[in-house]
C-alpha cells in the first residue's frame, strides 16, 4: 500500500492522515498513516472492530479448526475447538486426528501412538486397538514389562 492510493493530508500535529472507509459500515474516517501501514485503522471505532472480530471468529468454529496442545505433565496431546455456539470441546489429539481423516469411530476402540510419542502427531503414527488390549498393555507397562514383547 502506498500513500498515493489514499486521499491524504498533513495536519497541524505534523502527522500524515489518510481517508479510509470502515470495512464494516463504510463510514468515512481520517486515520494516521502510520496506523494504516501497520494494518490498523481499518474500522471507524471499537464497535465495528469488535463486531468484525466476532464475525470472523464464527468462521473458524467447528472441529476442523481445532488447535493442537501438548501437555508435558501428562505426556499427552489434545485437540481443542469451539462449536458453532461457542462451547469449548476437547479430546485426545489421536482421536481427533483419526476422526477427521477416517470419519466416525467404532464403539469400544481406543487410540494410541504407534511409537509411543504423543508429540509425533501424524495420522501414520495413530493406531486403533480394542479397550481390552489397551488395558492389558497399560497394566503391563505399569508393572515394568514391555507389553509389545509379551503376547
Amino acid at each position: 500500500m502506498e500513500l498515493s492510493e489514499y486521499e491524504h493530508e498533513r495536519r497541524s500535529d505534523r502527522q500524515m492522515y489518510v481517508k479510509i472507509y470502515c470495512e464494516r459500515c463504510k463510514i468515512e474516517k481520517w486515520v494516521r498513516w502510520d496506523r494504516v501501514q501497520k494494518g490498523q485503522g481499518r474500522f471507524c471505532g471499537r464497535v465495528c472492530a469488535n463486531a468484525q472480530q466476532k464475525e470472523d471468529g464464527l468462521k473458524i468454529r467447528g472441529m476442523d479448526f481445532a488447535h493442537y496442545v501438548y501437555d508435558a505433565a501428562r505426556d499427552e496431546s489434545y485437540a481443542h475447538w469451539k462449536d458453532t455456539e461457542g462451547v469449548q470441546h476437547s479430546t485426545t489429539y489421536a482421536r481427533w486426528l483419526w476422526r477427521r481423516v477416517n470419519g466416525e469411530i467404532p464403539e469400544g476402540l481406543r487410540f494410541r501412538w504407534k511409537d509411543g510419542n504423543p508429540q509425533n502427531a501424524v495420522i501414520e503414527n495413530v493406531e486403533i486397538v480394542t479397550s481390552e488390549m489397551y488395558s492389558r498393555e497399560s497394566s503391563e507397562r505399569q508393572r515394568g514389562h514391555d507389553a509389545l514383547c509379551n503376547p
